[in-house]
Parts: structure tokens; sequence; C-alpha cells
């Protein structure tokens, strides 16, 4: 079977398909560990591969990294791994010795809260609730009642627990999406959870876009590194990070971000949101013209909610089983609940077809659902 190329190679996570298909994730362990083995034994390699694990710490891209630390393609380094594996050149040792009696191993009784969230995950709800009743923790019930889908029992939970002044950072962080959810103020609860866990990078991404939304770009940028420093292979935090440093007039920087964003887009979407930020990034910011009043939103509106902004292009919308609307410089999004879409800006309803109008477009960023259109000047 042939080798995976690099890109799948290093782009594969604990998520990725190769593990639920039996061939392909054969080769995926075979080839890791011919790769690592030529990496450590050859010369010109092995002098090197300790920077290439720190630039791999850092949040460099494999890719990237194998050209930093080898001087060579990422394809290059794999095909001489694969030639000399096919030589029968890979270095072996055999050596003598008296065979060693394994040690005994004391292993300790799992706590009950893992054997729960474990269950929880797995879909066990019954086991779970026996075990999460039995510890009575605030925190643990609100988890019990956020997967049976009582939300309104999770957030009294979460709330006893954040007024208990829980230690962990669980009850904060849950506490502010099921404000989130219902439009009411959560930030302070996002800085709570970073406060008791510092490597809360999805809390950190939320802070980011609050303050992007104020467009308080600094301390937006501020948040995306904090969220790309501990989980540098979320496409969606780099374009975040790009998006702020733009507007803070940062342009190389968010040049890099935008090539960031590039390397660790995983599916389609995302190189396709990459190569629309990459496009926006090389062309400076237009000057923030004077608004007029902001659209008065009454508070019983109930329409769709969205976590980004952006502005572009519209310049098509292709109609059909699976509506999508091509914004240039966004990228492609999806048109899934059409009447729920709050559009302004002089126009009613969004018409199929070619378009060519400057937009200003809010989405969904996990979903790339469309939740709001206005048409710009």
């Amino acid at each position: 079977m042939d080798w995976l190329t690099p890109r799948e190679l290093f782009g594969i996570g604990k998520g990725s398909s190769v593990y639920n298909e039996g061939n392909r994730v054969g080769v995926f362990y075979a080839q890791s560990w011919a790769v690592v083995h030529f990496l450590y034994t050859q010369p010109g390699y092995r002098e090197r591969i300790a920077e290439f694990a720190e630039l791999l710490d850092e949040g460099v891209p494999a890719e990237e990294a194998c050209l930093r630390a080898f001087r060579r393609s990422a394809k290059d380094v794999l095909e001489e791994a694969r030639q000399r594996l096919l030589r029968g050149q890979f270095p072996v040792a055999e050596l003598e010795g008296e065979a060693l009696e394994a040690p005994l191993v004391q292993i300790s009784s799992v706590g009950e809260e893992v054997v729960a969230e474990l269950a929880l995950a797995r879909g066990r709800i019954a086991l779970a609730r026996r075990l999460y009743q039995r510890q009575g923790s605030a925190t643990a019930l609100g988890l019990l009642a956020l997967a049976q889908g009582d939300a309104g029992a999770a957030g009294r939970y979460f709330d006893q627990a954040v007024a208990e002044g829980a230690s962990e950072s669980t009850p904060y962080f849950e506490a502010a999406m099921l404000r989130r959810d219902a439009k009411q103020p959560f930030e302070p609860l996002l800085r709570q959870a970073v406060q008791r866990n510092p490597r809360h990078a999805e809390a950190w991404f939320l802070l980011g876009l609050e303050a992007a939304k104020r467009e308080q770009w600094e301390d937006a940028v501020e948040a995306y590194q904090k969220a790309t420093a501990i989980l540098p292979r979320q496409a969606n935090f780099w374009h975040g990070m790009a998006l702020a440093l733009r507007r803070a007039g940062r342009a190389a920087e968010a040049s890099r971000a935008a090539l960031q964003c590039r390397m660790a887009a995983s599916n389609a979407p995302e190189r396709e949101m990459a190569a629309a930020l990459i496009a926006l990034v090389s062309t400076p910011p237009a000057r923030s013209a004077v608004r007029g009043p902001a659209v008065i939103i009454p508070d019983s509106w109930e329409g769709l909610q969205g976590d980004a902004v952006s502005d572009g292009v519209l310049e098509e919308l292709v109609c059909g089983d699976s509506t999508v609307m091509k914004v240039a410089a966004v990228g492609e999004l999806r048109v899934l609940r059409p009447k729920e879409i709050r559009i302004t800006g002089g126009a009613t309803e969004l018409a199929c077809g070619p378009q060519r109008r400057k937009v200003r477009v809010g989405y969904i960023q996990a979903t790339r659902e469309v939740v709001s259109v206005e048409f710009l000047p």
C-alpha cells in the first residue's frame, strides 16, 4: 500500500477518520515508526531532531518544522525514509543479556469521577447518574443534567458550584456557555474559568471574540495568542487572530497568522476559509467610515446568533438542496435556515445567482452557517 502523503501523515489527529479505517491505521503506525527511526538514526537528521521536536512543541506545523530544522521539505524527508526502508538500510543492533523479570506494578483503583466522566462520554447515562449522585458535587450533577438535556437544572447546579467557589474551571465555563445561549452576560464567568485553568483554549478563544466585537483589537490578539499557544492546530483560532492583527494594524503578523490558519486547516471548508483570509490580509484594511445609528433589535427578537462577523464581497448565492453563499475574503458559508437570517442594508431577501455586492456577514464559525447579512454601500 502507498505511503501517506506529508499532509495526511502530519495532519492525523485523534478525531481523524484514519483511526476508523483498519488498513490505513496500520499504514499510519508503520510509517510513523519508520520516519521516527530514520530521523533518530541518520546523519544530518539525528543532530537536529531536538530542534525539530522543539518547533513542534511551539505549535509550528510539521511541514514548516521540517524545513526549519532539517532544511528539507517534509516530502523529501518521507521519501528518503521510504527509500532507506525499501533498501533495508535501517541500522539495527543485537544485544546479548540475561532475561529480565518484569517488576510487579501496583495499580491503584481509578476514582469514581473518572469512571463517571467516561460513562457520560459513552452515553451510559444510568451508570453516570449513579456515580455522580453518589459524589453529590454541584459540578457533577450539572454535567449530568446537561447530558440529559436539562439546561435549566444544569444552570442551577453550575451556579451553585460557582457560588461555592469551585476550584475547577468546568462550572464557570459551562455556566458561561448557558448564559451565552440565553443571550445573557457571560464574559466574567469565562475570565473566572481561565483564572482557574489558564490552559482553557476555548475560553481564551471566546474572550478574543468578545474583545473583537468591541473592536478592542489588542485585547483580542492577546486572547487569541493564548488560545493558539494551547491548541495550535485549530484553524478558526488562527482565523480570529489574523483578523484582529489586521485590524490592529499589524499587517506582517496578520499574514503569518493567515499562513498558520492554512497549515492548520483540516478539511475543505477550512482550507477555503484560509485561502480567503490570505487574500484579505494581503490588502490593507479600508478606513472605517462614519457609521450611522446602530440597528436597534427588540429584546424579544429570537433570531439566529453567530460568533463571527466578517466583511467581504458576496459573489454568488448557489441555490439548491444545499444553498451556499460564496463571499470573497470569507469563503463559502452555508444557508441552512434562510427564513431566520437577519437581512439589513436596504434588502429584504437574498436572490440566487451572481451578486458582486459588498456585505458584512455574521456566521457561526463551527458550522459556517450564515446568521445575518448586511448589505454595505
